[in-house]
């Protein structure tokens, strides 16, 4: 067994009409299995507390019309329990790691891989603000990850996918990015820092076509920007317009980040 991790996270949303306000608080447990040396497995568990809160009051329903316009005053005809509820929730799953062991980070030579699985609502909670609460269906979700550099190239390949599946949904996302490296080399310790430009494009099945660019400094800092394109039915109303997402991630250093350059003899 190799090292054990342990993480808390919290998240917050609100939308729609009703304000529809959704606190996550999640607390996760993983532990690192070493396969041999280029290989490792990570398994993880995750138990959540989930609180959700509607304004019912905000919302309009169709036994409120009276035939020619709204009537608050009318009655709503929903079997509304309450405003808000709450659960526990259960979530598990694993990764197996595959890394080339090079740290002569000159040579940008590093072929990396990743696959996993993960899985949601293990004990099938309730929920809804409703008397016939709903049974929440097991979450299945598959995914991999490719990171290709040969050698003597400032260039990396990162094709990817991502399967989910609920109940009678699912979603397929394949894309691949290219990844071009700039070098930035200190003239005065000899380590080597370097800046990156990624760009390519995903495709979500029967949805949408999502470009993407990313601007990473030293393996640590990203900037990311995409768009998609609207390629459902749902085009014609949309004309094919979507939405712009820009991202921030930063990344803990390294162990070969910021080694010493490999002078070619």
């Amino acid at each position: 067994m190799g090292r054990l991790a342990w993480g808390l996270s919290v998240y917050g949303d609100r939308a729609g009409t009703g304000n529809l306000n959704s606190t996550h608080s999640n607390f996760s447990l993983a532990t690192f299995i070493p396969i041999q040396k280029k290989s490792v497995i990570s398994v993880g568990l995750q138990a959540s507390y989930i609180q959700q809160r509607l304004e019912a009051g905000r919302l309009i329903f169709p036994s409120q019309y009276n035939g020619s316009t709204y009537d608050p005053n009318l009655p709503q005809n929903e079997r509304l329990i309450n405003d808000n509820y709450k659960y526990f929730g259960f979530a598990g799953g694993a990764v197996w790691s595959y890394g080339q062991e090079d740290k002569r980070i000159a040579t940008n030579s590093q072929l990396k891989a990743k696959l996993g699985a993960s899985f949601y609502n293990l004990t099938a909670p309730h929920q809804g603000f409703f008397a016939n609460k709903q049974t929440s269906m097991m979450k299945y979700i598959v995914h991999g990850y490719l990171y290709f550099a040969p050698a003597n190239f400032n260039t990396a390949i990162l094709p990817s996918f991502l399967f989910q599946k609920q109940g009678a949904s699912t979603e397929l996302m394949v894309g691949v990015l290219l990844k071009y490296y700039i070098s930035d080399n200190s003239k005065y310790t000899g380590h080597q820092k370097r800046f990156s430009i990624s760009y390519g494009a995903y495709y979500r099945n029967k949805d949408a076509l999502i470009i993407a660019l990313n601007l990473e400094k030293e393996e640590q800092y990203v900037i990311g920007l995409s768009y998609d394109i609207n390629t459902s039915r749902l085009g014609a109303s949309s004309t094919r317009r979507g939405g712009i997402e820009i991202t921030l991630r930063y990344t803990p250093p390294k162990a070969f980040l910021y080694q010493k350059k490999v002078v070619p003899e």
